[in-house]
C-alpha cells in the first residue's frame, strides 16, 4: 500500500485513497477492494467516489484488513484483534474473512471445551 505525500494526493483512477484523522492517507488498488467487497464496489463503481474516511478503524486495523484481502487469506488471527477484524470485514461485506473470522471464533471455542 503506497503512502502518498499529505499535501498532494496522486489522481489515480487504479487507486482508492483511504484516509485517517492522524495519519498520512493510503492509497489502495480499487479492484482489489471491489473483488473483497460489496460495500466498496457500490461506493467505488455506484458512486464513483476514489477517497473514503476510514477514521472509525484504527490505522493497523486497516492495514492488517487491506493486507488480507490483497493475500486472499488470513495465516493466523491475533486475539487482540480478532474483534476488530471481524468488525471491519462486517462493515465492508467481506463474506470470505467473516467467514474466516467466524471459523476462527469456532474453531477457539472448542478448544475452550
Amino acid at each position: 500500500m503506497a503512502r502518498p505525500e499529505s499535501n498532494s494526493l496522486i489522481n489515480d483512477r487504479n487507486s482508492m485513497v483511504l484516509t485517517f484523522k492522524d495519519m498520512d492517507p493510503i492509497l489502495v488498488s480499487k479492484q482489489v477492494l471491489v473483488d473483497n467487497s460489496s460495500v466498496f464496489a457500490f461506493i467505488i463503481l455506484e458512486c464513483y467516489q476514489s477517497e473514503h474516511d476510514m477514521t472509525d478503524f484504527t490505522p493497523n486495523v486497516v492495514e492488517l484488513f487491506l493486507t488480507v484481502i490483497k493475500d486472499k487469506k488470513v495465516e493466523q488471527i491475533e486475539e487482540s484483534v480478532f474483534k476488530d477484524l471481524h468488525h471491519i470485514s462486517t462493515v465492508f461485506d467481506v463474506k470470505w474473512l467473516i467467514k474466516s473470522c467466524r471459523d476462527w471464533l469456532l474453531e477457539k471455542n472448542q478448544q475452550c471445551s
